[in-house]
């Protein structure tokens, strides 16, 4: 790249090339490459278990890769490294959790529809019946 003084050079991690990757030597490498698999699960993980540098990443770096990837990864402030790899699994798992109990909700849902309408009782009378916690309770009431 030939750049004259006072141009800016803009950089597109998707078109970053494997070998131009490897020759970087700073945190810049690990950050654009995140980013550049960050659009694909299987090559993030892939990238992800052969990055060593990933998993003590630079606060700074790993803050780029949060706000440029778009991701919800837990960056503590008086830490000067971040696992990155472990958080990304943090965020997984907790993605996972939020999607059983999101279906969960939804069968339990159904069945108060269900049991409203075969038993021709009110909401909270189904709800009763099926045993729901106040805290669905809660929750339910609010798709009801």
């Amino acid at each position: 790249m030939n750049l004259m003084r006072g141009q800016a050079a803009t950089v597109e991690p998707c078109e970053i090339g494997e070998d131009d990757l490897a020759k970087l030597r700073s945190s810049l490498r690990p950050v654009l490459g995140f980013i550049k698999y960050s659009k694909d699960s299987e090559e993030l993980n892939a990238f992800l278990s052969k990055d060593s540098e990933l998993k003590a990443l630079d606060v700074k770096a790993a803050k780029v890769i949060k706000v440029c990837a778009n991701i919800d990864i837990q960056i503590n402030e008086g830490e000067k490294v971040v696992d990155v790899c472990k958080a990304v699994q943090d965020m997984n798992e907790k993605a996972r959790q939020e999607g059983k109990q999101e279906a969960r909700l939804e069968t339990l849902y159904e069945a108060v529809k269900n049991a409203m309408e075969f038993f021709h009782v009110s909401t909270e009378e189904a709800m009763k019946g099926l045993k729901v916690t106040e805290e669905d309770c809660a929750i339910l009431m609010k798709w009801i």
